[in-house]
């Protein structure tokens, strides 16, 4: 193995010829590695893995996981947000919508309300409460509906994103009501998106917490009708690549 230098930023070989700035950039040797500063996990051998029992999924309502994230997408002023109330419901131990949906496991729900002022939340929840005995009301003191409507939040943020894991631990399901309205990102761009899906799987591993986001679809598919096709979704197709897609 030769012993020339290498320059340390472009990894090529020194042109000598190129005139030489006056502070050299730091150079080592090819046989030298230095440690990394992301590491791998160890990882699972396969011959181990056959030895295991398998491990029942863990669904937090019907195909969606916990500890992933799952997107619930829909043209606006359709319901997403009531079916969402009714989801978190199903989840704190509440059936309103179908006898077959029954989750692993009831547990705390969060509903970020960032879309809607008060008001609206307020009407909303008062619908869905005229149709449950008190009985059903009661146990869904175990959803907590935070709005958050004019005061701003970005996941993209250290100080929000810690936040949100602090909120997640211990909890069964969070409703992101809307997705546009956590971040200030292009969501046209693939690679800004797929920062953001990232971000929230990051909480859903950390905490365990199912990660429900919400999200219009584009206007052409609203206006031609085909707002139930997976592809309707508005902005990048990186948002439909989720785990759970509805």
């Amino acid at each position: 193995m030769s012993d020339e230098e290498w320059d340390i930023i472009s990894f090529n070989r020194p042109d000598p010829k190129a005139p030489q700035p006056q502070q050299q950039p730091t150079r080592f040797k090819k046989a030298v590695v230095e440690k990394p500063r992301y590491e791998f996990p160890e990882g699972m051998l396969a011959s181990e893995l056959f030895k295991r029992d398998k491990v029942p999924s863990d669904f937090v309502l019907p195909g969606f996981v916990a500890g992933t994230v799952g997107a619930l997408i829909a043209p606006g002023s359709t319901g997403k947000s009531m079916l969402a109330m009714e989801l978190a419901a199903l989840v704190a131990g509440v059936n309103v919508l179908c006898d077959d949906w029954t989750p692993s496991a009831h547990g705390p729900v969060v509903i970020l309300a960032v879309e809607d002022p008060e008001n609206e939340l307020y009407n909303r929840w008062s619908d869905l409460g005229s149709g449950l005995d008190p009985a059903q009301r009661e146990r869904c003191s175990d959803v907590r509906v935070i709005p958050m409507f004019g005061l701003g939040f970005d996941i993209m943020h250290p100080d929000c994103f810690a936040a949100l894991v602090k909120l997640c631990i211990g909890k069964r399901l969070l409703i992101l009501d809307t997705l546009r309205r956590i971040h200030n990102l292009d969501e046209n761009n693939s690679g800004e998106m797929a920062l953001v899906i990232d971000m929230m799987e990051r909480v859903a591993h950390a905490t365990g917490c199912a990660i429900l986001f919400l999200h219009h679809t584009n206007k052409g598919a609203a206006l031609s009708g085909d707002g139930d096709q997976q592809q309707a979704s508005r902005g990048s197709s990186v948002l439909v690549g989720v785990r759970t897609c509805v």
